[in-house]
């Protein structure tokens, strides 16, 4: 489901980890459907399964690049009311000033975004539940949609190939350009991603 930092994850370890952070998230951080969360990372397996974890409880994410200052974070958290930030600990100190000025952003939270797992969300998660029963969102397939996006993602051509359409570019942003196409249901993927949760 997911590979990355020398080893590849399979979908019941996605959700493990991803159920775990999202107890954590609702239970440590106080993380409420309809919340702003910031993630600030590069493209790692630790950003998916925050971005992951952040969805499932019903968080609305907001991904900003590794490169963006203080002065520019500031202007996305104060136009977005982001109360809490994840953040790869390689990339804490312009976020942490910019909490420190913010009317909105109360929580700096790390992760380890190497394989390592040694961060204060990483710890807080540790010996949480793997199971999570995701908030009611109305909508199901907005969950599994990212999930599908972030675990396999095949290209245009190879939708094509099986007589699928390409959806829309939605969370392209969100991973980079590489990551393409987006917004597409596969229900293989979703099946297997339903009997990990059960």
């Amino acid at each position: 489901a997911l590979i990355g930092n020398g080893r590849s994850r399979t979908y019941k370890e996605l959700t493990d980890w991803t159920n775990r952070l999202a107890h954590a998230l609702v239970e440590d951080y106080g993380v409420k459907p309809g919340n702003r969360v910031l993630i600030r990372s590069a493209n790692n397996p630790a950003m998916v399964a925050c971005w992951l974890a952040a969805t499932k409880v019903g968080a609305v994410v907001v991904n900003t690049m590794p490169m963006l200052r203080t002065g520019e974070l500031t202007k996305i958290v104060d136009k977005a009311e982001i109360t809490v930030a994840l953040c790869d600990t390689r990339l804490m100190d312009e976020l942490v000033a910019c909490a420190k000025d913010s009317r909105h952003l109360t929580k700096v939270v790390g992760f380890d975004g190497t394989a390592n797992h040694d961060a204060e969300l990483d710890r807080v998660a540790l010996h949480k539940s793997v199971r999570y029963d995701a908030v009611a969102t109305g909508r199901d397939d907005v969950a599994l949609l990212g999930y599908t996006i972030v675990a396999d993602v095949p290209t245009s051509d190879q939708l094509n190939d099986i007589g699928m359409s390409v959806g829309c570019n939605l969370m392209r942003g969100f991973f980079g350009a590489s990551w393409s196409p987006t917004a597409v249901m596969l229900p293989r993927l979703v099946e297997e991603m339903r009997s990990c949760s059960s």
